[in-house]
């Protein structure tokens, strides 16, 4: 029997409650600074930064700006990209403005989750605690203290927008509705891919309302299937435009593994996601958790993480005989955590990530409320006020737990040097995550520290071209020159960080005035990187200019201004400065000048702090040559 609608003003409180949850759990994220990925996807990010560019972002993979030509990613994000614009335009590179907003993003997530249990006729106390749980919940904090963790709670929010559209109105769906999910849900999937769970999400809990409704099993599955129909439409269409704008980019390599290990492996993960869930004490950016094989097949890997799982899913379907929203609780935590178990997709050495549980989380404490709401009327044989009591009071004190966990884990992410060495902790034997705190320590001024990480980097990660890459670039602030040359040319042919090792190698050399061997290194490396051939080229002038071999500057600027034209990246458009200087230097005043009002017109409207300085000086350049 359907529950007493809760009246608005209880609604209202809730709503207030859930406010007050997140502002306390996240009141300390608002002054950590950008951190991990923030650097490069909004500092260095020109396509967001600059209005012009704006439709070649919203049409290009996440990752585009990286070099001329765009695909270097397999993430197709149009939702997450327009939200990164909107945010540049509003806070520049401020970094509180970018946390508020995802701060936001989370409250809007936990109220539409809260009105959604609502809406699935869940007990009110119940529906309010689950919504405070997932709002303070500590394995949050990667997505939503961390700014580029930006797309789970964005797409969660559509997500679950679409889904209460639809469970509300679902007995008299008029077009206009039906508008409504599908557009919600288009906005999920361009968040992040995997909002195409809502297909089966919605699926499932068409089953169990119809079901709650008196269809019988074969009715259920075909009203529910009907009813996913135009979500699975659009997600194809979603995905085949993906496709297109991708390209041969969207085709990823895996890293390794095959489906027996994927196999082998799920047991452990999920073990080691539901403890992330019910014992969030571990958090980090990284974790220790690895592939199981043939080769390491053991009991704890495997046989007892099996075995806890069948537990787990034995207690599901035990409890689904009690109350059908148990299903939808299940459905909502395993079909968005799926793509997470392919472990192929991940490096070897970080195979999980917290914020995978992002949705997830909503259908795990949907279930242990479930779990709880039953064990207490049996506890208090259905004595209301205390099976209220109960059910508040253990769920209650869940959040405040959470809340205080959050708080104390915050600055982790508000910090690279803490992260880091966060992440290090949990995951000591990972070259990446040495590479990345050698690169916090760096940017810090620690030198000694920077070297010593990168030196673990390379220990751990012999192969590994970025752990070559820090130790150089390290090597080279410490003026270490020889050993920088070194790290360097050992991974000039990676294709990977190959380019930037050349032109770090090259900026060595040219200060050793050992010029024919920087320009020999500039050439190959537009050889081995040609998507960013352009900025290559370009750094291969300044060699030329700073060893006084003014004629072959101009050639190679001269060569290379068809490709400046077409490369939105500060670091290619600045040829064009530099050509209207080698001009200038040859009398050639009317081609300087072109070659300035070229750079002025290409960058027109951006508010790009690299590309605005250009600007300035492009301008006094052109101003001194009389306009």
């Amino acid at each position: 029997m359907a529950m007493t609608p809760p009246t608005n003003i209880a609604l209202k409180w809730a709503l207030a409650i859930i406010t007050l949850v997140v502002t306390a759990s996240y009141w300390n994220a608002t002054q950590g600074e950008f951190v991990y990925d923030d650097q490069r996807q909004i500092v260095e990010n020109h396509l967001i930064q600059s209005p012009s560019l704006a439709l070649k972002a919203l049409t290009s993979d996440v990752w585009s700006f990286k070099q001329e030509g765009g695909g270097v990613s397999n993430y197709y994000r149009p939702t997450f990209v327009a939200a990164l614009i909107v945010n540049y335009y509003l806070f520049g590179d401020a970094p509180i403005g970018w946390h508020i907003v995802n701060i936001v993003i989370h409250l809007a997530a936990s109220a539409l989750l809260f009105l959604l249990l609502i809406r699935l006729d869940l007990e009110f106390i119940v529906a309010l605690m689950v919504a405070c749980i997932f709002a303070a919940h500590p394995v949050h904090v990667e997505s939503v203290t961390w700014v580029s963790g930006m797309p789970d709670p964005l797409m969660t929010a559509f997500l679950l927008g679409s889904l209460l559209i639809y469970v509300t109105y679902r007995a008299r769906m008029t077009i206009a509705l039906w508008g409504a999910v599908l557009a919600l849900f288009l906005l999920a999937l361009g968040s992040k891919e995997i909002a195409v769970s809502l297909v089966p999400i919605l699926f499932v809990t068409e089953i169990v309302l119809s079901r709650n409704s008196g269809l019988s099993k074969l009715e259920a599955i075909k009203a529910a299937a009907l009813r996913s129909l135009p979500l699975l439409l659009i997600a194809i269409a979603f995905f085949a435009f993906r496709g297109y704008v991708l390209g041969s980019a969207g085709v990823k390599t895996a890293h390794g593994g095959t489906i027996l290990d994927v196999f082998l492996t799920v047991p452990s993960a999920l073990v080691f996601y539901l403890k992330q869930t019910f014992l969030p004490i571990n958090l980090a950016p990284t974790h220790s958790l690895r592939m199981v094989t043939l080769d390491n097949i053991s009991a704890t890997n495997f046989w007892l993480p099996l075995l806890a799982i069948s537990f787990a899913i034995a207690m599901v379907v035990w409890l689904a005989k009690t109350n059908r929203l148990v299903w939808v609780g299940f459905a909502l935590f395993v079909f968005p955590l799926m793509p997470a178990f392919d472990i192929r997709l991940f490096p070897p050495e970080d195979i999980a990530r917290d914020r995978y549980l992002y949705l997830p989380l909503a259908g795990a404490f949907l279930l242990f409320a479930l779990f709880v709401s039953f064990l207490g009327r049996i506890l208090f044989r259905e004595h209301q006020k205390r099976v209220f009591i109960w059910q508040s009071a253990s769920l209650g004190l869940l959040t405040l737990a959470c809340v205080a966990l959050t708080l104390s884990y915050n600055p982790v992410w508000g910090s690279s040097i803490l992260l880091w060495e966060r992440g290090v902790a949990a995951n000591p034997t990972a070259s990446f995550a040495w590479v990345h705190l050698s690169d916090a320590y760096r940017h810090a001024g620690e030198r000694t520290s920077a070297i010593e990480a990168a030196k673990k980097a390379v220990e751990f990660g012999p192969d590994q071209g970025r752990a070559h890459l820090a130790l150089g670039m390290s090597l080279d602030d410490a003026r270490d020159f020889s050993g920088a040359e070194a790290a360097y040319r050992g991974v000039l042919e990676d294709r990977e960080v190959g380019g930037l090792a050349a032109g770090r190698l090259a900026i060595i050399l040219s200060v050793q005035s050992r010029w024919q061997e920087a320009v020999s290194v500039l050439k190959r490396a537009a050889e081995v990187e040609p998507k960013r051939a352009a900025v290559h080229l370009v750094n291969l002038a300044v060699v030329y200019g700073r060893s006084g071999d003014t004629a072959s500057a101009l050639k190679t600027l001269e060569e290379v201004r068809p490709s400046l034209s077409r490369d939105s990246s500060p670091e290619a458009l600045r040829g064009l400065i530099l050509l209207g200087d080698v001009y200038r230097q040859y009398g050639r005043i009317s081609d300087a000048k072109e070659c300035y009002r070229q750079f002025l017109e290409i960058t027109s409207g951006t508010v790009s702090p690299a590309l605005l300085q250009s600007r300035t000086a492009a301008a006094d350049r052109l101003q001194q040559l009389g306009g």
